[in-house]
């Protein structure tokens, strides 16, 4: 059995192991390597799990069930062990809910080092065990996603010494600080190592994998002529799907084009992707629209311009002006949607008003499906994105035998199929919406 690899920050591990020899944890059967896993997941989390929660101060909240899944219930001797030796600092404030925050103490950071968890240890085990129990989801997935994986983990590989030169070269001229410089480090040396995971995620239906996690500016070391195909104005351009549903059950003269290869309607089809997210009584209020009129027919018929034809984000930015007749950059509106489509409905209310002064009824709807839940109408988006990329658009490549990979709105193919990607791209957008989208593709 192979050694697994972990990463420690280099101060941290000399810390460890000097004071280990003098004032050694005393339990049963205990395990040095233990505290390298540790001080590897304060890393290894940042770097693949986007739901971690963090303090104020940049501590992250790790569960104790995390903990006892690998260290079983006797974790608490380890972390008492680390604290009470100034390795790691501990908030010790467990509201109802949450769990502790934990960060490095601050001199002990330092760049991630390489260490090996030997196969003869519990801990070596645990993980092995743990690694096991995520490979049987494989069997559930579709046949499209399957092979889509098998390809993922046969083929992915990074230029390590471009991407380390990159991330130095970052690091030295201080444009990324010494944590994001570790979290980076250990997503590459997790490819290298060959620890590559390639999951649906559960809440919005996307592919999660070491590739959807990696820094945007570390993805150009990936190996290989892969082209990256990326829909333009995405998330505002999703809405459409909505506002198109709310039209097809609020005017009946309304021309909508029918799917070319699915017998079922445009109607049908997009409702089993919003009833994913929307209950019943939202699907009702999209059906029995209250603001059906002119002015939102001629909104939306706007919007669909606005985000299918144009860049959105420019365009929106050109044609509005703050009352101080002030202008607004692009970067200035991407931030504004942001904040209209994920944040709660009582925030950010500045933001909201500029867009709401564009479109008064697509803000509208926005508020609506945000009431109960703040995050539902951007999981909403999400869940729709992944099956017109993930359930259609890949579906069909892998059909044609063209392999993709994705991130999230977008897919990554060798060059040699980028035409044939870009046909398939838009013949599914058609089917949908009557018309494609902007692609813009390059390198990866």
């Amino acid at each position: 059995m192979k050694y697994v690899p972990r990463y420690v920050p280099e101060r941290a591990l000399e810390e460890i192991q000097k004071k280990f020899k003098i004032n050694p944890l005393q339990c049963k059967n205990c395990e040095v390597e233990v505290f390298y896993f540790i001080l590897d997941l304060f890393y290894r989390l940042k770097a693949y799990n986007k739901n971690i929660k963090y303090t104020d101060d940049g501590s992250i909240r790790i569960s104790c069930k995390l903990f006892s899944k690998y260290i079983t219930k006797g974790y608490a001797s380890y972390i008492h062990w680390l604290i009470n030796n100034n390795i790691i600092k501990c908030d010790k404030i467990k509201f109802e809910g949450k769990a502790y925050a934990y960060q490095i103490c601050s001199h002990l950071e330092s760049p991630l080092v390489r260490v090996l968890i030997s196969p003869d240890t519990l801990i070596h085990k645990r993980i092995i065990e743990n690694y096991n129990r995520q490979k049987k989801y494989h069997k559930k997935l579709p046949d499209h996603i399957k092979k889509m994986k098998q390809v993922y983990k046969k083929t992915i590989r990074v230029d390590l010494d471009s991407a380390f030169g990159w991330l130095e070269n970052q690091f030295k001229n201080k444009l990324i600080n010494i944590n994001q410089h570790n979290v980076y480090l250990l997503s590459l040396n997790a490819i290298n190592d060959g620890e590559l995971y390639f999951k649906i995620n559960n809440t919005n239906g996307r592919i999660d994998s070491n590739i959807t996690n990696l820094k945007s500016e570390l993805r150009q070391f990936i190996v290989g002529e892969f082209n990256h195909i990326d829909c333009q104005n995405s998330q505002p351009l999703i809405v459409n799907f909505i506002t198109d549903y709310i039209s097809k059950f609020n005017d009946r003269n309304c021309c909508i084009a029918t799917p070319i290869q699915h017998p079922t309607s445009l109607g049908d089809e997009v409702e089993k992707m919003l009833s994913k997210e929307l209950d019943s009584k939202d699907l009702s209020y999209l059906k029995f629209f209250p603001k059906w009129d002119q002015n939102s027919k001629r909104e939306f018929k706007e919007f669909k311009a606005d985000t299918m034809e144009k860049d959105f984000y420019s365009s929106f930015a050109a044609s509005y002006k703050l009352p101080e007749n002030i202008s607004i950059e692009r970067k200035d509106v991407k931030e504004i949607i942001y904040k209209v489509f994920f944040s709660k409905n009582h925030s950010f209310l500045k933001e909201k008003k500029i867009f709401k002064s564009k479109y008064p009824t697509i803000y509208s709807i926005i508020y609506n499906l945000k009431k109960q839940r703040h995050n539902k109408f951007a999981i909403c988006l999400q869940r729709i994105e992944s099956e017109i990329f993930i359930q259609t658009i890949c579906k069909r490549l892998v059909e044609e035998g063209i392999v993709p990979l994705t991130i999230h709105d977008s897919i990554i193919i060798v060059d040699a199929h980028k035409e044939r990607g870009l046909f398939i791209m838009n013949q599914v957008y058609r089917e949908f919406l009557g018309q494609a989208p902007i692609f813009v593709d390059k390198p990866l």
